[in-house]
């Protein structure tokens, strides 16, 4: 933002600055003014991501070149601010366009005025669509962005969809697609008509913002990490004592807070729960009324201080095992902006005796060999001494093993017997669910002061994670030993404070013991899988060892059929390895407090005290408030309650109706279970792929026996492994002229005569209604189809899709969908149904031409030669292994996918090694 010509430059940047924080504006529009200097300190972080981001989008300037398409680069202007300049990029990126350049790199948008504001946008790249004419010709431009991020949030939607609307200008039409190229090179397609309503919306506001400057103060926010007036905002709210201090105080309690009078933490520390606003939860206005007195009292008297949590069985203080000789303390260095993946380059362990071991992986080729050793360690620790464990401070140290684990397809075993046994303790746990602490922040650094008598001081040496960040990316330019040797020693401190914090919460749960507060320890899982998985892993593996039997260790060496035998040899762990990595997730949650949940999609906290609304049918409702949250929960699901029950078990209730923007819950469960009430849900844990690994394992043995021709290997699973053609009847051709996509996808699948077809196109493509009047073809030439997809919603999105076909077409059609009442599709046609056996019946009885459902439902023997063409649609979605899974008897299939969804199968754990097969079908 800036001024020029007397007038208000802006860019995207700007809009999603406002977007993040208002204050953010304030403070650009006050140094365009010159009211207001910029900052001149940088930060060494922000810096080093603003180069990774530069070097991101060089690499994939690159790629493009290397994939033979043309690049364009616009000059940017030397100063940056010359209007004659910019506007001669503008030009200059119209004639790119104009003569039809594959791409335009850093296009330029500039002079594009509303409400006295000029909009200046500089977009990675325009990518041509010839196939989507406008004022230039027969093609037009879409738009997209490179970003370092691996996980895409709405601001770069926002960002791109300004640029679509700026490049509308140029080209007379939208842009169709908005695509992002994320730090590990996964390419993101959105359609931009989604987005535009939201980004005009965006923008109108951010306009009037800046007209009538009604703009929020300011208040920490996820920004704050990269924005350079942190340091001014922080001296702000340390003198206005702002309620933000407040440990874990939501923004939305702080506003309620200060509504009600309330505005600093000082007048916060004075007042007791009850007289807090009732707005707030009885729990939440307990915890935050605790929470600044404790930091008051620190402030007054300069000794730290805390106060104990009330017990919970199997939380805070009961996660402590008893201590053992053979503990080890344990802390990871990573460096997020390393190659496509991050590095985990340090791993370090310390034990009881003071001695500590260090695992390097310095290079993406060196990480595996670290990460091995770090597993192998701990193995051996705790063979030495069963009653050992290793702790650690906070989940990133599980999070990384459980992902490397699965990235390197290696140590998997090992790494589940350390979850399973229990013997990863995580201190961070113990000392939020077990304590209040007087500290704004409740990282190992602060609570130091509690075992150490100070915090650690951030010094020239490496003394947090961002400075070994930088340190290590200092390295990787320079060589310097000294620098990996100061990284160690700040990872050895880290093992050291770990250890030190231990002791001091023995030493606070001894005193609760002497208050005559009954603690318990937690009692050590068995590490080993059943009897039967471990049969079961026995079995995939002989048969894994005979597919593989001659086939060449190189790709590079194997036939076509040898290529096909192996990528099918990688996909009979596929579900086990699937369910490993879900429990550890669940088990994950599960031992998150409410509020922690809160913060988490998959589950729903922090609950507030249930009102009874009735029994009826031997359940009780009850009606539940909670934060306004985004959560996946849905009407209709079978959750799990937090905490257990009274007698230590699991609560299983299901959700009657949930608005997460209201914060409205009503459940049902048991009557005998009335008074178990909930405080948080999660989702039970996962089903078990019997069905498919059972399928799975026939079609390996078929194989195994006969090849790929063999008598019992289906040919539509044949074909997919080897990457076959579609099996068209003699004589058709795969393109007529003046033909639509979706009349020759009609065609097409009409033409099958086995095998695959696959389709596939960008979102918005016509794919779902090619697809449905595809079904419709089908049946009406005597076939019974099967629709499949990785959910239920993709599954009933096109069933309703055939279902208005049909209605179009005015033919009935016979349909029914197994899935939960709350999750099928919308056409009251459809019969919907869960109960497996209705749809065994339905078929017996001729009754019904197409059957949805899950890879659960497909894959039930007593399904088996039922059906004749199975659908799958979002195919980039769903495992390689489940769609195999699901050829039984199916000797036609057909495969819809859009661009976007082809990278990998959603919450996919299959190894991405070189040599390591794609997980997607």
């Amino acid at each position: 933002m800036y001024e020029s010509d007397g007038g208000l430059v802006v860019s995207a940047g700007d809009l999603t600055g406002f977007l993040a924080c208002e204050h953010l504006t304030r403070l650009s529009r006050e140094v365009a003014r010159g009211d207001r200097p910029r900052p001149t300190a940088v930060d060494p972080m922000s810096r080093l991501v603003a180069d990774h981001g530069i070097a991101h989008e060089a690499r994939h300037v690159q790629r493009l070149r290397d994939r033979g398409l043309s690049v364009v680069v616009i000059a940017q202007p030397g100063s940056g601010r010359d209007p004659a300049a910019l506007h001669r990029a503008q030009a200059e990126t119209l004639a790119a366009m104009q003569a039809g350049a594959d791409v335009v790199h850093q296009a330029t948008f500039y002079g594009s005025r509303a409400a006295g504001v000029t909009w200046r946008g500089h977009a990675d790249f325009l990518l041509k669509r010839p196939d989507r004419p406008g004022a230039l010709g027969s093609w037009s431009y879409d738009v997209a962005d490179t970003k370092l991020a691996r996980r895409i949030k709405v601001p770069a939607i926002l960002q791109m969809a300004l640029y679509g609307r700026l490049l509308t200008g140029l080209q007379g039409v939208p842009p169709e697609l908005l695509t992002v190229v994320t730090g590990d090179q996964q390419e993101l397609v959105f359609r931009y008509a989604d987005a535009e309503a939201y980004a005009r919306a965006a923008e109108e506001r951010f306009l009037a913002r800046l007209d009538d400057l009604a703009l929020a103060p300011p208040y920490p926010n996820a920004h704050c990490g990269v924005c350079p007036w942190r340091e001014t905002c922080t001296q702000r709210w340390a003198a206005e004592d702002h309620l933000s201090r407040v440990a874990f105080l939501r923004r939305d309690h702080a506003g309620a807070l200060v509504a009600a009078g309330i505005g600093t933490l000082t007048e916060l520390a004075g007042r007791g729960p009850d007289d807090l606003p009732d707005t707030i939860g009885r729990t939440s206005r307990e915890r935050i009324a605790r929470q600044a007195t404790l930091q008051h009292a620190e402030r007054v008297t300069g000794v730290p201080g805390y106060d104990f949590l009330p017990r919970v069985p199997g939380r805070g203080f009961e996660l402590l095992p008893p201590p053992s000789s053979g503990d080890v303390f344990f802390d990871i260095e990573g460096d997020p902006f390393s190659g496509d993946h991050g590095l985990e380059y340090l791993w370090g362990v310390l034990d009881r005796a003071g001695e500590y071991r260090s695992f390097w992986g310095c290079t993406a080729a060196e990480e595996q060999g670290g990460f091995e050793q770090l597993v192998d360690h701990l193995t051996a620790v705790l063979a030495a001494d069963p009653d050992a464990h290793v702790y650690h401070y906070a989940p990133y140290e599980p999070a990384r093993l459980k992902a490397l684990s699965a990235r390197f397809g290696s140590r998997q075993a090992a790494v589940d017997r350390l979850l399973r046994g229990g013997a990863l303790v995580d201190l961070y746990a113990v000392v939020r669910q077990g304590l209040q602490i007087s500290k704004e922040s409740y990282s190992i650094k602060k609570v130091e002061d509690f075992y150490r008598g100070h915090t650690r001081p951030v010094g020239e040496a490496v003394s947090d994670a961002g400075a070994s960040i930088i340190a290590f990316e200092q390295w990787q330019q320079t060589g310097e030993q000294r620098l990996l040797d100061e990284i160690e020693d700040y990872n050895r401190d880290d093992c050291v404070s770990t250890r030190q914090l231990l002791d001091w919460l023995e030493g606070r749960r001894a005193e609760l013991v002497a208050a005559g507060v009954p603690l318990g320890r937690p009692v050590d899982a068995d590490p080993d899988p059943s009897p039967a998985a471990v049969a079961a892993e026995a079995a995939r593996e002989a048969l894994v060892q005979r597919l593989l039997a001659g086939v060449p260790e190189q790709p590079a060496d194997r036939s076509a059929e040898q290529q096909a035998v192996w990528l099918l040899a990688q996909q009979l762990g596929w579900h086990a390895r699937e369910s490993r990595s879900e429990w550890w997730e669940h088990f994950r949650i599960r031992d998150l407090t409410p509020a922690e949940l809160e913060r988490e999609t998959a589950a729903l906290g922090a609950l507030e005290a249930p009102v009874l609304l009735g029994v009826a049918e031997g359940r009780v409702h009850v009606a539940h408030r909670f934060p306004p949250q985004e959560t996946k929960l849905a009407p209709g699901q079978k959750v799990e309650q937090g905490p257990p029950g009274a007698d230590g078990r699991t609560v299983i209730a299901e959700v009657v109706a949930l608005d997460g923007a209201t914060g409205e819950l009503v459940l049902s469960r048991p009557v005998d279970r009335a008074g178990d009430h909930a405080e948080g849900l999660l989702p039970r844990g996962p089903i078990a792929a019997r069905n498919q690994q059972a399928a799975l394992l026939a079609l390996g043995t078929a194989v195994a026996d006969g090849g790929l021709a063999g008598p019992e290997v289906p040919t539509a699973a044949a074909d997919l492994l080897a990457r076959r053609p579609p099996r068209l009847r003699p004589g058709t051709p795969l393109q007529l002229a003046g033909e639509t996509a979706a009349d020759r996808t009609r065609r097409l699948v009409a033409a099958l005569d086995g095998g695959v077809l696959a389709v596939q196109g960008p979102p918005g493509a016509g794919k779902t209604y090619a697809g449905a009047r595809a079904v419709l073809d089908l049946v009406a030439a005597g076939r019974r189809v099967a629709i499949t997809a990785n959910s239920h919603k993709v599954v009933g999105n096109l069933l309703d899709g055939v279902l208005r076909a049909a209605g179009e077409a005015g033919v009935p059609l016979r349909a029914v969908q197994k899935a939960p009442a709350g999750q099928r599709c919308a056409s009251p046609a459809v019969l919907g149904t869960d109960d497996n056996a209705t749809v065994v019946d339905l078929l017996d009885a001729g009754e019904v031409d197409v059957v949805a459902g899950s890879t659960w439902l497909l894959t039930r023997p007593d399904l088996a030669a039922r059906l004749d063409v199975l659908v799958v649609d979002e195919a980039g979605q769903l495992s390689l292994a489940d769609t195999l899974a699901v050829s039984a008897a199916r000797r036609t299939w057909c495969c819809w996918a859009t661009r976007s969804s082809c990278a990998s199968p959603a919450g996919a754990s299959t190894p991405t090694a070189p040599t390591s097969p794609r997980s997607s079908t």
